[in-house]
């Protein structure tokens, strides 16, 4: 299947709302956080910058690959005669 460049519809961005948002019917208050559809929080974002804030959860630390457990314990190759 091609990808389009969209995004699926499950995919969220999580704000903080700064100051009170009133548009039409829609509405948030000052202080709480809302998880929005990537394309609405976007909008909402450039709609009104000062009112929203975009909420980077920390990703955790990539675990460490060591090395294998054989590395030096291997037996030597033969002699070659």
């Amino acid at each position: 299947m091609a990808q389009t460049g969209r995004r699926e519809m499950s995919e969220t961005i999580r704000l903080k709302v700064i100051s009170e948002y009133r548009a039409g019917a829609l509405y948030y208050a000052a202080g709480s956080t809302i998880d929005a559809p990537v394309e609405t929080a976007l909008w909402l974002m450039r709609d009104a910058p000062g009112c929203f804030e975009l909420i980077v959860e920390a990703q955790p630390a990539k675990a460490f690959d060591g090395p294998p457990a054989d590395k030096m314990v291997k037996a030597p190759g033969r002699k070659k005669r």
